[in-house]
């Protein structure tokens, strides 16, 4: 017997970009209505690929007061998905807790977990059977470890639906904590899981498979790349695939631009304008937008004009004339060339340096530690190499232990 059913979770419908709160009503309706488009794709992908149930693993929206706008999109997917013979299960999660009344409107087809553990045995129309087990968060902070209450409890594929942080990754909420030990000790086939918004996949000792499929569409910056959910293949004896599958509609990139060599503002943004149009030219999807953080690296004089203002109007400049782009921002991590001459004319041990590092194949890194103090910088490599005090007898002896210094601080910097 095989199964095939599409995983999401994190939808956080409606849910603003970060970063574009100023300008999202000046921005065309597909940034606006990105989380919403997503959905729509995915729905469309279920009902095109005639998948046996759709699993969402919770945080449905992004807030308890969910938009009437959200709530609406959800409904109209739920009644599409019913229509095409397709059931639904859902969890809720820390962002979405559990409230019956809003479930009461959904189609037949749906099946809600409330906050007690339960297991639904679902038949399709050809008379396959599998069980999905899951449990929803009652309200939006629970610490307990909540896959604990998960067991197999017949010879019908087993799928656990639940909201929850596996090895307490961080950089989410530590909310119902457990382990892949946990996971495997279940011995369910798939855990269809909710709440870490990067895709995962963890092999269980059990032969089952547990996965995040991470969120529905990218927020911030911090979600850059293909968004989306996962395409999953049941089949007797074997362990669950996990395919991930992209519905998001606008998809955040960070891209590094070097300015090496750069003169002038303009030069700065007729490269960024290339590297934004060149993204958009590598994109095969004609529907997808994004949203771009451009980071600035290099060694260049043009950084002394790059100021705060000066990076603001690259911004909106770009902005105002995209049509499948916006830029979030640009951030400056070039830095201004280490004036080694000048350097030299303080005369010294920094003076004794000069020579070699202009020299070296190691220039351009030697030149990056020009970000810090020279000296500071010098004195700490100095004292990593544990050298007697006494040793540094003469100016000689002392230029070769600063090469040595300044070889260990490229080699391996602090």
């Amino acid at each position: 017997m095989t199964l095939r059913f599409l995983h999401l979770a994190d939808l956080h419908l409606d849910s603003p970009f970060a970063g574009l709160e100023q300008s999202m009503g000046l921005l065309p309706p597909r940034f606006a209505q990105a989380s919403l488009a997503a959905l729509t794709r995915a729905v469309d992908f279920a009902i095109q690929e005639r998948v046996d149930a759709v699993l969402v693993a919770g945080d449905l929206y992004d807030r308890r007061d969910r938009s009437l706008r959200a709530r609406l999109h959800w409904l109209g997917a739920l009644e599409r998905l019913h229509a095409a013979g397709i059931a639904t299960f859902v969890a809720h999660g820390n962002h979405d807790p559990y409230e019956p009344v809003s479930a009461k409107a959904w189609p037949s087809s749906v099946h809600t977990f409330g906050p007690t553990h339960e297991e639904k045995v679902h038949q399709l129309p050809d008379g396959r059977t599998f069980r999905v087990q899951g449990v929803s968060f009652p309200q939006a902070a629970v610490t307990e470890n909540l896959a604990v209450q998960f067991s197999r409890r017949g010879s019908e594929p087993t799928i656990g639906l639940l909201h929850c942080n596996v090895g307490r990754e961080s950089g989410h909420r530590d909310y119902a904590p457990c382990t892949v030990d946990d996971l495997s000790a279940a011995r369910l086939d798939y855990w269809a899981l909710g709440h870490v918004h990067g895709a995962r996949q963890y092999p269980l000792a059990s032969g089952g498979l547990a996965a995040y499929p991470g969120n529905l569409q990218g927020r911030h910056a911090l979600e850059p790349g293909p968004r989306g959910g996962l395409l999953v293949t049941l089949a007797d004896g074997a362990r669950p695939i996990a395919t991930p599958v992209a519905f998001d509609t606008v998809r955040w990139l960070v891209r590094d631009v070097a300015i090496d060599g750069l003169t002038s503002v303009e030069a700065v943004a007729q490269a960024l304008a290339q590297d934004a149009s060149s993204v958009v030219a590598a994109e095969p999807d004609p529907e997808r937008a994004f949203v771009l953080r451009f980071e600035l690296t290099g060694s260049a004089p043009i950084v002394a004009a790059l100021k705060p203002s000066v990076l603001s109007e690259l911004e909106y400049g770009l902005t105002e004339k995209a049509q499948r782009f916006v830029v979030e921002s640009v951030q400056l991590r070039a830095e201004l060339p280490l004036p080694l001459d000048r350097l030299a004319e303080g005369g010294g041990l920094v003076a004794e340096l000069v020579p070699w590092a202009k020299g070296a194949l190691l220039q351009p890194r030697v030149e990056a530690l020009g970000a810090r103090t020279e000296l500071e910088s010098l004195v700490e490599a100095l004292g990593r190499l544990r050298l007697d005090t006494e040793f540094l007898s003469s100016p000689e002896v002392i230029a070769e232990a600063a090469r040595r210094a300044v070889r260990l601080l490229v080699e391996d910097p602090p």
